[in-house]
């Protein structure tokens, strides 16, 4: 009797490591299956449309760009807040922009989008790249633009304040 129940309590653990052993492959299969059989290339272009990059000048009061300063940065940190003209070109900008999804990179510049309700939006930029608090990115296919930008007012300011 007792020979008997240890050879049923062997099985019984041979058993369950197959039975483990077989759902485990089953789960890896199934895995590595369905990774192959989505339309990858769908599935990302209607998620990024759907994250479209949009602003909507009605709703904003006023756009701010500054210079990236790190902690160990020595550098001024100087606001400067666009024109109406600058606004409505970044802003056109921005909605044309086409998105690269997620990236990660070193900021150039920070964006300050200050809306009519309160609010504040936060950009960061590098190059023609730009991501709000999030790592998806979008390109506004032109990476001197916000360079050129940052100097334009930066000139201006140095011009105004001349003594």
């Amino acid at each position: 009797m007792t020979a008997s129940i240890k050879l049923c309590t062997k099985t019984k653990h041979t058993t369950m490591k197959h039975f483990f052993s077989i759902m485990t492959i089953v789960a890896l299969t199934t895995l590595v299956y369905s990774c192959g059989q989505t339309d990858s290339n769908n599935q990302t272009k209607n998620s990024l449309e759907e994250n479209k990059l949009t602003l909507n000048i009605e709703t904003i009061d006023t756009i701010y760009l500054v210079a990236y300063c790190g902690p160990m940065d020595s550098c001024n940190g100087t606001l400067y807040q666009l024109k109406y003209a600058m606004i409505h070109d970044l802003i056109d900008r921005v909605n044309k922009s086409s998105s690269k999804g997620s990236c990660n990179f070193d900021e150039e510049y920070l964006l300050y989008v200050h809306f009519k309700d309160g609010t504040t939006r936060n950009f960061r930029i590098n190059g023609s790249l730009i991501k709000d608090n999030n790592d998806r990115c979008f390109d506004i296919k032109n990476s001197n633009y916000f360079e050129n930008l940052w100097i334009g007012l930066n000139k201006e300011w140095i011009e105004l304040n001349k003594k």
